[in-house]
């Protein structure tokens, strides 16, 4: 696993040793960040249920200005910070330590929005879906007026929708698929 493009093109990342973390396939990160493009320039990103930090290391590589990794495993998080270390990208990273759902209502609670929410939950136990949900219950609060959800998943896996979501588009690569989702924002003048 490396770093593909950017500021730290090239560095060899360490990952998680174990069945429960299944590392973003480099042509999938490839395909993801060709389609993101020069519109991660400057931005804001968080990287759930981020494992080794890949994602979140290459949006920092590529040019995006922050990156928020929310990851619950003491194991996995200590290689996020050596890996943000290798790379030295870790002055543009903020680490959470804790459950998907907490960091959530935290980051809302403190008014942070992202342009881009990335989340690449374990494989067909529904937590896309009830990440989603969670996202939109809400309100959309965490993402910026032009901010997209970028969700991971099994191709098997039927991804719902929430009323305040559209999705603008989706790719399959082998059994992964990514989707990409647009809040719709509702103003009543307030």
């Amino acid at each position: 696993m490396r770093v593909i493009s950017g500021s730290a093109g090239g560095i060899r990342l360490e990952s998680v040793k174990g069945h429960e973390y299944r590392p973003t396939a480099e042509r999938v990160k490839e395909a993801l960040f060709n389609i993101i493009g020069s519109q991660l320039i400057d931005a804001s990103f968080l990287d759930l249920y981020a494992g080794t930090g890949s994602i979140g290391i290459e949006a920092l590589s590529r040019g995006a200005l922050s990156c928020t990794f929310v990851e619950k495993s003491q194991k996995a998080v200590a290689i996020i910070r050596r890996n943000l270390d290798k790379t030295g990208l870790r002055d543009r990273a903020q680490i959470l330590q804790c459950h998907v759902f907490y960091a959530l209502n935290r980051l809302a609670e403190k008014r942070m929005s992202f342009d881009y929410i990335f989340l690449d939950p374990p494989y067909e136990k529904g937590m896309a879906n009830r990440t989603l949900k969670e996202i939109s219950s809400l309100a959309l609060k965490l993402l910026t007026n032009s901010g997209i959800i970028i969700v991971e998943e099994s191709k098997r896996e039927k991804l719902h929708l929430e009323q305040n979501m559209i999705l603008s588009r989706q790719e399959t690569y082998g059994d992964t698929s990514i989707s990409f989702i647009k809040p719709i924002f509702c103003n009543n003048g307030s």
